[in-house]
């Protein structure tokens, strides 16, 4: 096998993100000695973002970078090291994504790191995550653990799939009520143990903005499902991997730094709203047909929060 890896890094409007990204990843790998490339994946960014980091790459990696292998050096001069792909339209995480996977499939990429732009790289983290997966056979999705920039740990990166309960608090003022709020806690798996003398632990949603795969799993799950724009695709992609009979791991010899949702904040509440009701209410349909109070309770919700917003817009113009 040729066990390369593709590292696949969506961008919206933060090629600064992006790049520093790109840069954190070459370093911590200086002497990775299997195959990797980038493919960047461009949702129609309107700050010049494609320019940017193209002029990036061009300029300031070899700059920046100092014991890159000889081949890796070459790839980089005649820019087939890295691929930017620039969507005409903004798709979503999980459609962006997938065009970048597909193509990394293409290229015949055996492995996948998926990463938001606001992913920095401070270990060799592939090798551990290969490792991982070469020596445990049940599991899909491995994650490194992840920090904030303050590090904290982001306890996102390791969660336990939400009861029907779960997700009916989150949508009401009971999430901000400590008793409710320790109800939702529990669901943080790194809330709840004690990390030593642990390799790793098995979880059912990972972080979106940075998992480790086989190309092929991707293939046989048919890949993120292109019905959300934004938010739960970790659990639709649970969802599917448990429907094949797999786990999720959380890796806790490596980590990397989430630096926070940078891309979700160029967007309006209103459209971060609507986002987060649409992507839950298709997840509730697909996997949890039986739940129909909540279905109809989420409906309701919904449409009076979304004209509460409309409104306030306007009011605030006005």
């Amino acid at each position: 096998m040729s066990e390369t890896v593709a590292v696949v890094i969506l961008n919206y409007n933060s090629y600064e993100d992006t790049n520093n990204c790109i840069k954190s990843f070459l370093k911590a790998h200086q002497n990775y000695k299997k195959v990797f490339s980038f493919i960047i994946v461009d949702n129609n960014s309107t700050n010049n973002s494609v320019e940017k980091i193209n002029k990036f790459i061009i300029q300031d990696i070899k700059k920046e970078v100092h014991q890159l292998t000889e081949n890796y050096e070459r790839n980089i001069l005649n820019n087939s090291f890295f691929t930017i792909l620039k969507l005409t339209k903004n798709y979503g995480y999980a459609k962006g994504n997938n065009l970048g996977i597909r193509l990394a499939i293409k290229k015949g990429a055996e492995y996948l790191l998926i990463l938001n732009s606001d992913i920095i790289i401070t270990e060799n983290i592939l090798d551990p995550l290969m490792k991982f997966k070469k020596t445990h056979a049940g599991y899909a999705l491995v994650s490194p653990i992840l920090y904030t920039k303050k590090d904290i740990i982001d306890y996102n990166c390791a969660r336990k799939s939400p009861s029907d309960f779960d997700i009916f608090i989150e949508f009401t003022f009971l999430r901000k009520i400590p008793f409710f709020k320790k109800i939702i806690d529990k669901r943080y798996i790194l809330k709840n143990v004690d990390l030593q003398n642990i390799d790793f632990i098995d979880i059912d949603l990972p972080s979106g903005s940075c998992m480790f795969c086989e190309s092929a799993l991707m293939k046989k799950i048919n890949f993120f499902d292109e019905n959300t724009f934004l938010y739960y695709e970790e659990n639709i992609l649970y969802e599917k991997i448990k429907s094949e009979g797999l786990k999720n791991a959380l890796l806790l010899s490596v980590s990397a730094i989430h630096l926070g949702a940078q891309t979700t904040s160029k967007s309006s509440n209103y459209q971060i709203v609507n986002f987060n009701y649409q992507s839950a209410l298709y997840y509730l349909r697909k996997f949890r047909i039986h739940t129909y109070f909540l279905i109809g309770y989420l409906k309701i919700r919904q449409k009076l929060i979304l004209k509460y917003l409309k409104f306030k817009s306007i009011r605030k113009k006005n």
